[in-house]
């Protein structure tokens, strides 16, 4: 009776804290290696070579390979649903584009054609030119209505909307939470999909904000779709949870 109720009371504890510490931990460690990769001296361990090459430079090329290629479905996907929900305020523009001018809104010069935002460098209205950046994916452009006219807005779609971190997460959470190997094998593949479907979602989220919310951008951003992660993420543990038997 007594193993019983120890059992009760603490297997719950004990798995939302397992949760935890497995979130937290790799969390930790992409923000490690995040801070490595912007270092001429990463880590000791990525130093090492691997058939002539440093493990921390085939690191970094299978990164940039994966995180083009979800940024890139992550893209489409949202894209694909913006266009249904707003028609003509919003347009897609392929390849790599512009940088996404933080803050600045300015009115749609006739003389300017918006569809031809896919070249080296683009020329805004006050004569300014500057390169696209390295590593942007594609850019969604937003035309919105305002007092003052009609304002373009643009939200670049890049490698920190790939999604990967939560993809890492998610992988290694339930590869390392206890349960059943079997089920972990289509359990795994489909949090991956679910987590790459809440990308979507926030990708359109913060499109809309653009258009609706625009200064409240930085508030949804930060505060609204970036814990939606964490809250789907412990939605699909206490599932695993419940159906595993922890």
């Amino acid at each position: 009776m007594t193993k019983t109720i120890w059992n009760f009371k603490t297997h719950p504890l004990r798995g939302v804290l397992l949760f935890y510490a497995i979130t937290i931990a790799f969390h930790v460690l992409w923000r490690m290696c995040s801070s490595w990769a912007g270092s001429e001296n990463p880590a000791w361990l990525f130093q090492a070579t691997w058939f002539g090459e440093h493990l921390w430079d085939r690191a970094a090329n299978a990164y940039t390979a994966m995180a083009g290629f979800t940024t890139r479905q992550a893209y489409l996907a949202a894209a694909l649903i913006n266009e249904l929900l707003m028609g003509d305020n919003f347009e897609r523009l392929g390849g790599e584009n512009l940088r996404w001018l933080e803050g600045v809104n300015f009115e749609r010069p006739e003389d300017v054609n918006f569809e031809q935002l896919d070249g080296d460098n683009f020329e805004r209205p006050d004569g300014d030119n500057f390169e696209r950046p390295a590593g942007v994916n594609s850019t969604f452009v937003f035309h919105a209505a305002s007092p003052a006219g009609t304002q373009i807005r643009q939200l670049i779609i890049d490698h920190t909307c790939s999604g990967l971190k939560q993809f890492y997460q998610a992988f290694f959470l339930f590869l390392l939470y206890p349960g059943p190997w079997k089920h972990k094998a289509w359990f795994i593949p489909m949090a991956i999909a679910v987590m790459h479907l809440v990308n979507v979602l926030r990708i359109v989220v913060l499109s809309l904000a653009m258009l609706h919310a625009y200064h409240q951008w930085d508030f949804i951003h930060d505060w609204v779709v970036r814990p939606m992660f964490y809250v789907v993420l412990f939605g699909l543990w206490v599932w695993w949870d419940q159906r595993s038997g922890g």
